[in-house]
């Protein structure tokens, strides 16, 4: 016989439930949808809904870029009605911090790690949960505000002329993203706050003779405004880090590609001046 009992006081109810992942274990879920993903971030860049093809069908797609806790950055897209959906216009009038948490994407990669909405995306706008509060701790300034792209707005509506070589903060090179003229090199100052190496930091550059080794590193650059990620690859990390990959890797023994040696992590918390284009960077 079925019993009911009252309850004298309510227990706090979430209003939400998410199993986030973090962006540095993304790359173990790539291509695999046996389990979607739920992500949280800092709600860094908004494009305009654009129209494109996914599997021969012509769509909708806004790309937005997020920011974990961590400042590392992530490319987000989302697809048909979740795309046309997007509500810019309450995101612009809302507190400078947004946080959104997605449920259920898929994670790709292309030239990059890149999450995609699904059927079953669903997404949230400052979720009342307690990770926010780590947001809040850590982006509580004017300046992280969501900023808002536009292909015209990325090619000439910032004051500098580029072509000039002028120096540029990190909030002025994330507007770039979104500009689709390769051929541009940009002038920035920053500093390494951290090595990503969830792929390693170097990788075999002449598979025939299996001898010739070379840097590959994803950076984090920060200056005191923003963050952006970079990758170095070459003589370029040669020269910043003095000391050739093929030496520090066969020589001195730290073959463990990830694994940041101590050679590769002095280089943080210096400011350096870096040139950052499409297919390479130098500084």
């Amino acid at each position: 016989m079925t019993q009911f009992i009252p309850l004298l006081e309510l227990p706090d109810i979430p209003q939400h439930w998410f199993r986030f992942v973090d962006f540095d274990r993304l790359h173990m879920r790539e291509n695999n949808d046996t389990v979607l993903t739920d992500l949280i971030g800092r709600l860094k860049l908004v494009y305009q809904l654009e129209e494109a093809f996914i599997d021969g069908r012509r769509a909708l797609k806004r790309l937005l870029y997020i920011q974990d806790a961590r400042r590392q950055d992530l490319k987000l897209s989302l697809w048909g009605t979740l795309a046309f959906e997007f509500d810019v216009d309450m995101i612009k009038t809302s507190p400078p911090l947004v946080v959104m948490a997605f449920t259920s994407t898929k994670v790709r990669r292309f030239d990059n790690t890149i999450v995609n909405s699904g059927m079953s995306t669903c997404m949230f706008i400052n979720p009342a949960i307690p990770k926010i509060e780590e947001y809040r701790a850590n982006f509580n300034m004017l300046y992280h505000a969501p900023k808002f792209i536009t292909t015209s707005s990325a090619r000439h509506e910032l004051a500098p002329d580029y072509r000039r070589q002028d120096i540029i903060n990190v909030s002025t090179l994330n507007l770039q993203a979104g500009n689709k003229d390769k051929s541009l090199t940009f002038i920035c100052k920053a500093k390494i706050t951290k090595f990503m190496v969830q792929r390693g930091w170097y990788y075999l550059a002449c598979p025939t003779c299996c001898k010739t080794l070379r840097y590959k590193i994803e950076l984090l650059l920060e200056d005191e405004d923003d963050s952006t990620t970079a990758t170095i690859i070459g003589k370029a990390a040669d020269t910043l880090l003095g000391i050739a990959c093929d030496e520090l890797v066969n020589a001195k023994g730290e073959d463990d590609k990830y694994n940041v040696p101590p050679a590769i992590e002095k280089a943080k918390n210096q400011y350096h001046v870096w040139r950052i284009g499409y297919d390479m960077i130098s500084w």
